[in-house]
């Protein structure tokens, strides 16, 4: 799940025109990182050398990253009424959710 939302997230921003899709797909990944390392968010994330922006969005502050990675979340949930999708159709950004699943998969198998 963690490469799945990463990826997407990365997609996002790519289909969205924004600037670093790779710390996009840091936001989505590390959005599980309190479960794979069953440790604090906030803890975790402090230790490593995230951009100030990822830092922040993983510690809940209102910025560009965490309004994508919400936006992936409810791409997930399928909960389109509670995003404004005004850069990306529902279309897109589904193709993008397809995507990601795919990319992730194909890195599992071996």
């Amino acid at each position: 799940m963690s490469l799945i939302r990463g990826k997407l997230c990365e997609l996002l921003a790519k289909k969205t025109y924004r600037d670093h899709p790779a710390s996009y797909m840091l936001i989505g990944m590390f959005s599980f990182i309190d479960t794979l390392l069953h440790g604090k968010v906030g803890d975790i994330v402090n230790e490593l050398p995230l951009l100030d922006e990822v830092k922040g969005a993983l510690h809940g502050n209102d910025n560009d990253y965490r309004y994508v990675l919400h936006m992936a979340k409810c791409i997930e949930r399928n909960k389109w009424d509670e995003i404004n999708i005004a850069d990306i159709s529902k279309k897109e950004a589904y193709q993008c959710y397809l995507k990601a699943v795919e990319w992730s998969g194909n890195l599992l198998i071996i």
